[in-house]
């Protein structure tokens, strides 16, 4: 009887036939070490899988982070407060509903291990009627309003938010300052819309309020989700287009500043 010929690949490597694999002494283990080798694989995949969705939990929930950070001037009764300096119970200006109290303040620190998405920068204004002495950052997805008369020509609204990212040019957000950085989540009895640094930007919403940790006590009607947001809400590829189409000579101040 003649041995059957080993196989050729285009390659011109040789592959024995798959009987001989089958000849091949298998290593014996009892029942005993296969249950412990089972059960210790299984605890290192079980403590890998929950490490791996706890990490990616944390980095989803910090990538749609909303907030005011440093250089935040925000319009009160009392005049415009450091974002740093606001407590529960100050009156704030809003554009639709006059001075509502501050319900809570949520301040969000980054660190080594989950660092927080670097802030877009808006660089001081050559005149403005803000006490604003520093650059002005906020988290790249906070919601500011934005007014132009191409956004009534195409979406037939005259003001309308979306993410301040979208309307930003610079890819990459830098952060040079001395004080660390912390973004402050404002929560009043509504969404709505405050002023900071004579700019319109949105307080806490409801999706923004499911990502931080309010009170049980707290009465807002943020935490509704029927809520309604107080503008027209652009995607980033709605404000993307439009940052395209208005005028290249104007910057975001010029967009989003109050009116």
């Amino acid at each position: 009887m003649t041995k059957p010929m080993p196989v050729a690949s285009k390659s011109g490597k040789v592959f024995r036939p798959l009987r001989r694999l089958r000849a091949a002494i298998p290593l014996k283990f009892s029942q005993k070490h296969r249950d412990s080798m089972g059960a210790c694989l299984r605890t290192v995949s079980r403590l890998a899988g929950n490490h791996e969705e706890t990490s990616n939990a944390k980095r989803e929930k910090r990538s749609v982070l909303s907030g005011l950070g440093p250089g935040s001037y925000v319009m009160t009764s009392q005049g415009e407060l450091p974002v740093e300096w606001l407590a529960v119970g100050d009156q704030l200006v809003t554009r639709d509903h006059g001075l509502q109290p501050l319900r809570h303040i949520e301040r969000t620190r980054g660190t080594e291990d989950n660092p927080l998405p670097d802030p877009l920068v808006l660089p001081l204004p050559e005149e403005s009627i803000s006490r604003q002495s520093d650059p002005l950052y906020m988290a790249p997805l906070q919601m500011v309003m934005m007014q132009h008369p191409l956004i009534e020509i195409h979406f037939a609204v005259q003001e309308a938010v979306c993410p301040i990212i979208a309307l930003s040019r610079r890819k990459i957000s830098r952060y040079v300052s001395a004080r660390p950085l912390v973004y402050h989540t404002l929560v009043l009895p509504m969404h709505a819309l405050i002023m900071v640094n004579g700019l319109w930007i949105e307080s806490c919403g409801y999706v923004q309020s499911q990502r931080i940790r309010i009170p049980a006590s707290t009465k807002t009607d943020v935490l509704d989700p029927t809520h309604k947001a107080p503008r027209r809400v652009l995607t980033a590829w709605e404000a993307k287009l439009m940052r395209r189409l208005i005028p290249q000579n104007l910057n975001i101040r010029d967009i989003i500043c109050a009116a």
